[in-house]
């Protein structure tokens, strides 16, 4: 099918750049049907990641038993970062 391995090669680079083109091409379209408004606070959804160490059901807890006057935060375990987003939001360090 081919004269030798760089005709090969030079066919496999070329359908595979036109393949990435059309790729890029539909994300393009795609990215113009993306909604960019950010959701208000109570139709964000709550519990996103599920992963066992996950504190994300434990969040609101966390925040009701956290002194008013608290000035910095640490998550030693910020896997899903489910305590700095409320932390960064409300001034917090972490």
């Amino acid at each position: 099918m081919f004269a030798n391995d760089i005709a090969r090669l030079d066919f496999l680079l070329e359908a595979d750049a036109l393949l990435l083109d059309e790729e890029l091409q539909a994300a393009a379209l795609a990215a113009e049907d993306v909604v960019t408004e950010e959701l208000p606070p109570e139709k964000r959804p709550k519990y996103i990641t599920n992963y066992i160490g996950s504190k994300q059901k434990l969040v609101d807890w966390i925040w009701r038993t956290t002194p008013e006057d608290t000035k910095s935060v640490f998550d030693a375990f910020s896997g899903s970062a489910a305590l700095c987003l409320p932390c960064c939001q409300s001034h917090h360090r972490e």
